[in-house]
């Protein structure tokens, strides 16, 4: 019977070519950044993420489960999406240089984008024999789906996008954890968690700073990479200064 230890070394020697995608997406809209609102440019939220995801990075190349099977890539969005970091193993991502900045926040262009994105990925992937672990999406936002113009943009105009992602027909559609803080409100968060799989729809608690709780949600985020990889199933739990609102109404 194969050690664990055994089994380890058979999938960083590529004997095994299993294959789990993550993806963190990331809100760089004004309000993550704005200099009127974050004088000092280091505690911007939009600074705390930059530097966070590339000590995240860091921190599971020292992980060898996860080093061997982990592929991640960044995913950006304000008045449009972008792939900042394509998928790829840790191993064979270097800095992921600095955040775009954005104005307003498009849910419409974002979920596009990765309804695009993850399926291609997941097609490279299943293209190039990787046996495949259920992606997982990891969702930070801190404001209300809006429009270039003005006002909200209403569940009902974005949501058709999400709901394709995570369409039962597409095998391997991702589990998504809503981490929302700001004035992102409960039901946006609700709909942005999967439902099949189950995700998990997190807010940040008032009175912290956003440094803070978004350096714990990126802790969160690379804690729960690690564990997943370790049990063999997708685990998250609440990062310190935030709280679960899935059964909130």
């Amino acid at each position: 019977m194969k050690s664990r230890l055994d089994s380890i070394e058979t999938v960083v020697s590529g004997v095994t070519s299993q294959a789990w995608p993550f993806y963190v997406v990331c809100d760089v809209s004004m309000s993550m950044w704005d200099p009127d609102q974050w004088p000092d440019e280091h505690t911007s939220p939009h600074s705390v993420i930059g530097k966070s995801l590339d000590l995240m990075i860091e921190e599971l190349e020292d992980h060898t489960e996860a080093a061997a099977i982990c592929h991640l890539s960044v995913v950006t969005f304000s008045g449009e999406a972008q792939t900042h970091h394509p998928l790829r193993k840790l191993k064979e991502i270097s800095r992921l240089g600095p955040l775009p900045k954005g104005t307003w926040t498009n849910y419409v262009d974002v979920w596009q984008h990765l309804d695009t994105t993850v399926r291609h990925d997941i097609a490279a992937l299943k293209g190039a024999g990787h046996v495949l672990k259920q992606p997982a999406v990891f969702f930070l936002t801190d404001g209300m789906p809006g429009s270039s113009s003005s006002g909200a943009t209403p569940v009902e105009d974005w949501k058709p996008y999400h709901d394709r992602l995570c369409d039962r027909q597409f095998v391997e559609r991702p589990i998504i954890v809503a981490l929302g803080l700001g004035s992102v409100n409960n039901e946006t968060l609700r709909h942005v968690r999967s439902l099949d799989p189950i995700g998990v729809a997190c807010v940040a608690e008032p009175g912290e700073p956003a440094s803070t709780l978004l350096a714990a949600a990126l802790n969160q985020i690379l804690i729960s990479i690690v564990s997943s990889v370790s049990e063999g199933k997708f685990v998250f739990e609440v990062p310190v200064g935030w709280r679960c609102v899935d059964d909130e109404k």
